[in-house]
């Protein structure tokens, strides 16, 4: 049997916190005639990540401090999408303002829904190739940022391990590798 779509009846917001988060509910009507109500949703800004290779085959990544986690973690460059931003555009402006690393090389990896259930925000991830550095990271960021080199195989052992601490950074690492491999 093919799933059919359910059909919304209302949503309301609960929660605004601009420009970081909305919370909400909604109604739904399955496709059998029953209603559920209180269904809720979570809206952030969608973002945008990179797996970034230097041009000696380095993966960038950055090891800073996550409150969500309580923990300094390793994690691939990544930034909210200004409003009327395209997703690249905004994906080289952090890779520079978080690493001082610039490149010219981009391939787009895909966007993806962070969670299909509740709407949260979309992830738009690349692979930018021949990274170099061409300023001082932008220190106006909350965060403290330490910008580490790894070799491939140390990023996708980093992910294994959860020292890559997030599922967008892993996802986006994984695409990488595969457009990386050799075909075969």
């Amino acid at each position: 049997m093919t799933p059919r779509p359910w059909r919304g009846l209302g949503r309301r917001t609960l929660l605004r916190q601009p420009p970081w988060l909305t919370v909400g509910e909604e109604s739904w009507a399955l496709p059998d005639g029953r209603v559920v109500e209180h269904f809720q949703w979570l809206a952030t800004h969608d973002w945008a990540m990179a797996v970034a290779v230097t041009a000696a085959g380095r993966v960038l990544v950055e090891r800073c401090f996550k409150p969500g986690i309580g923990r300094v973690a390793l994690l691939l460059p990544a930034g909210a999408i200004d409003p009327g931003e395209a997703p690249e555009a905004a994906m080289r402006r952090e890779l520079l303002e978080e690493t001082g690393y610039a490149a010219d090389d981009w391939t787009a990896l895909g966007s993806f829904r962070l969670d299909p259930n509740y709407g949260v925000s979309t992830g738009h991830l690349f692979l930018a190739r021949g990274a170099r550095k061409v300023a001082e990271p932008d220190g106006r960021d909350l965060e403290e940022i330490e910008v580490v080199e790894l070799t491939l195989g140390d990023a996708l052992a980093a992910a294994r391990s959860g020292e890559l601490a997030s599922m967008g950074s892993a996802a986006c690492l994984a695409l990488a590798a595969l457009a990386l491999a050799p075909a075969r």
